[in-house]
């Protein structure tokens, strides 16, 4: 394109200028036309010398360096004639007067727009930057009805105001800095996991809903289930498990990860899990093996052989006879020894506390 000169204010420019500057309005830019006269110096202008062409504005983007950028993208798709591009116009709104022409820009070296319908398709953005002294001195909420340049989607496809509702799917190093107080965020964690979070207006943070992984964010974890369960004495909680509620299911779910299981029988055994440190308590009874001698072999296997062991004659023989303790060298993991303290003693019964 040809370089263009600075933009002039028209007469009536000047007045709205003046008007924005004590105050009493705003800049509300409407349109661009572009034609292919030359403005006359001595005449107040209301419109273009030559006008050929209106544009629609496509963005109006004030900024804190004193200046506006105002957008149109001229196409040749609807040309019927063509013409040497020498002069630009700006058109805003007078809140007295109504549409008036604020500023012209005219070239030197005019380019030639070809009509339509020839080989080449034109399309490209016109820029007009004018002087402002405030931000606050210029619409943005305006029509915006111009076409959109390559550099107007890429824009768009960055940023993250583009929609009313806004899914974020990211890994977790491109976490992004908020949602514009809405949208939600997918964490990719490793394989199929992934953390969805929601952005909170109130505390300029992400919440985390229900993720995979965090038990601390899910909602009825800590407030419902583990409260429970803290709160409920040993005989509810030993109810709950016994029925079918969820409360009695998460339990049994509960314990069992945690390596809870037993056998009440005749010879059985408590293993009370990580909770309790791997704790076991077993019992059960020990058959006589010889004149004084009970073999006691656990229901389960103890993971040390430091365990401690204390026996009795068995109650069925009526016996006062007592189990003297544990032979030397013949205490297992997952059976003992045990010596009798008189000779054709009765079978032992024994409790066994390990882990």
């Amino acid at each position: 394109m040809a370089d263009f000169k600075a933009g002039v204010l028209t007469d009536l420019g000047k007045a709205l200028a003046a008007k924005v500057e004590a105050g009493k309005c705003k800049l509300q830019f409407t349109k661009m036309k572009v034609g292919d006269g030359s403005p006359s110096c001595t005449e107040p202008m209301t419109d273009l010398a030559s006008p050929k062409k209106m544009l629609d504005l496509s963005a109006v983007t004030p900024n804190d360096k004193g200046t506006c950028d105002v957008e149109a993208v001229m196409t040749n798709a609807d040309l019927d004639k063509g013409f040497y591009l020498r002069e630009i116009g700006l058109f805003a709104t007078d809140p007295d007067v109504g549409e008036i022409l604020y500023c012209v820009a005219t070239a030197g070296d005019a380019d030639y727009i070809q009509a339509k319908g020839g080989a080449t398709v034109l399309s490209v953005a016109i820029h007009m930057t004018i002087a402002i002294n405030s931000v606050d001195d210029v619409v943005t909420d305006v029509d915006i009805k111009g076409l959109v340049t390559a550099a107007d989607l890429k824009a768009h496809d960055a940023s993250e105001t583009a929609h009313e509702n806004l899914l974020m799917v990211t890994s977790t190093a491109d976490k992004p800095a908020s949602m514009s107080d809405r949208g939600l965020w997918v964490e990719i964690k490793d394989g199929l996991k992934s953390i969805l979070h929601r952005w909170n207006k109130t505390t300029k943070s992400y919440d985390t809903l229900h993720p995979e992984t965090e038990s601390a964010q899910i909602t009825d974890w800590h407030s419902g289930i583990m409260a429970s369960l803290a709160s409920k004495t040993l005989g509810t909680v030993v109810d709950a498990i016994t029925t079918d509620s969820v409360l009695g299911k998460l339990i049994k779910l509960l314990l069992n990860a945690s390596g809870v299981k037993y056998l009440i029988d005749t010879n059985g055994y408590i293993c009370f899990g990580e909770f309790f440190g791997g704790l076991i308590i077993q019992w059960g009874t020990a058959p006589r093996v010889a004149s004084n001698t009970a073999h006691a072999m656990f229901p389960i296997s103890f993971n040390s052989s430091d365990y401690i062991l204390i026996a009795t004659g068995h109650i069925d023989d009526n016996s006062t006879a007592f189990i003297g303790g544990v032979l030397y060298n013949h205490k297992v993991n997952d059976s003992c020894l045990l010596r009798g303290s008189e000779a054709n003693g009765p079978a032992a019964e024994y409790i066994a506390i390990g882990k």
